[in-house]
């Protein structure tokens, strides 16, 4: 191993041949012995940076590992972010539907409201032919409004309140899964009590038809808390999928970061083990340099006291 020691044995040898009067073959000894120094230093500078480069090597094989799985993670982590994008998505639109439906129902049963107080009206025995007959009039035009309004109201495309009407709202989750809801009881009701059959022109049919209208009403609220029942629902589990997808969106800024840390320290290092490599090689030739300057310099001082 080389060491401080034997340069500085190598020296006194030097000195001590160059006091006893040495020729020019001593000198040539003495520059071989260096040349043969400056051969080591370099190979330890060739060592040294041999090393480094390993040391390199396997930092940037590690480094290489980890951005693999990070990226493998990454990938990942964005195939379930567009899944929890769709869901949410789906989700945002049959809750849209579902509140259209809800108080498309409400309008309905307003709408039912109305014809009941008709039909209460009709019921009396004070009224004129004449009063029965606005009165008829009235319920018609509302009959017809609402069984129009049922049967053509619709979302999207979808129909709402239309006899044989599925709602159906799909979302991929491991949590929450489908959503299904049935309206065609406000339909069927509908049609069942004669909603186009509204008869006020004697008292025994107006209150004959109040009955029918009162289960329109009791079908109508029905419906609206089925809406408003699965509306809750859904928007429960639109805000369960929104939580999860911000904490996706959390480890994606995390593994994002920490692939573009990577990055930087393996170019970093690279950096390094390429400035200690020119280092270390500069200090191996400055070395070598200064050792034949000092030779030079004690061969010319003891020629110079052996001519005096």
């Amino acid at each position: 191993m080389f060491s401080i020691y034997s340069i500085a044995n190598q020296n006194k040898t030097a000195a001590q041949l160059l006091a006893k009067g040495g020729s020019g073959n001593l000198t040539s000894q003495n520059y071989s012995s260096q040349n043969s120094k400056n051969q080591t230093l370099s190979s330890l500078g060739y060592t040294s940076q041999s090393y480094q480069n390993s040391l390199f090597g396997q930092s940037s094989q590690s480094n290489s590992a980890t951005s693999k799985l990070n990226n493998s993670i990454l990938k990942q982590l964005n195939f379930q972010s567009e899944s929890y994008s769709s869901s949410i998505a789906q989700l945002s639109s049959g809750f849209s539907m579902l509140e259209f439906g809800g108080e498309t129902a409400k309008e309905i049963s307003t709408s039912l409201q109305s014809l009941q107080s008709l039909a209460l009206e009709a019921s009396s025995t004070t009224l004129t032919e004449n009063d029965r007959g606005e009165l008829q009039l009235q319920a018609q035009s509302l009959s017809l409004s609402i069984e129009t309004q049922v049967t053509t109201a619709e979302y999207d495309g979808q129909k709402v309140l239309a006899s044989n009407t599925v709602i159906q709202i799909e979302y991929q989750s491991t949590s929450v899964g489908s959503s299904k809801l049935r309206t065609t009881n406000l339909a069927d009701k509908l049609k069942q009590n004669g909603i186009a059959n509204i008869d006020l022109s004697t008292v025994e049919s107006s209150k004959e038809s109040l009955s029918r209208i009162t289960d329109m009403i009791k079908a109508a609220d029905k419906t609206i808390n089925l809406f408003n029942k699965q509306s809750k629902n859904v928007m429960k589990s639109l805000s369960a999928m929104q939580k999860g997808a911000d904490r996706l969106d959390s480890l994606k800024s995390y593994y994002e970061k920490q692939s573009s840390q990577l990055d930087i320290s393996y170019s970093l290092a690279q950096s390094m083990s390429k400035n200690k490599s020119q280092a270390f090689s500069a200090q191996a030739n400055i070395s070598a340099s200064q050792m034949v300057s000092i030779l030079s310099s004690r061969y010319s001082s003891l020629s110079s006291r052996s001519t005096s």
